[in-house]
């Protein structure tokens, strides 16, 4: 389906569903926001943070059956330190992750979560990542 936009906290933020009903939310634009020539290390960055690595194990645990938990635990453990480094690429090829899509061109990464983009909160931690997590208000 086409991309849409929904403008949160200033940005403009591509989104669309999919035929198969999963909805994607464009981390690329979201990075941009924070740094427009180097948007990609901030996801790196983002995907460097332990509590990010939680939250996307916790929600491959959740809706992928097929996630491999084995590596999963091995990137936890190793996240956060200041020589770890992760793509979304590698995320999704060492766990079989469904839950991040990785393109090139155009938009580099995208999240794939089974909530729509308009109950998400955004925002940009100081240390140049960026959050995503639902908002309480459904």
């Amino acid at each position: 389906m086409a991309n849409k936009e929904v403008f949160v906290k200033g940005i403009n933020v591509r989104y669309n569903s999919s035929v198969d009903d999963n909805d994607y939310i464009c981390l690329t634009d979201i990075a941009k926001a924070k740094n427009s020539e180097h948007s990609g290390m901030v996801i790196i960055n983002w995907l460097k943070n332990y509590s990010t690595i939680k939250y996307l194990g916790l929600w491959e645990t959740l809706h992928n059956p097929d996630f491999n938990v084995l590596e999963f635990e091995y990137i936890k453990n190793d996240s956060g330190e200041n020589s770890f480094v992760l793509t979304a690429q590698q995320w999704i090829e060492k766990t079989n992750a469904i839950g991040i899509v990785s393109k090139a061109g155009v938009t580099a990464a995208l999240t794939r979560i089974k909530i729509l983009p308009l109950n998400l909160q955004v925002g940009f931690q100081s240390n140049s990542s960026c959050i995503l997590s639902k908002n309480s208000s459904g």
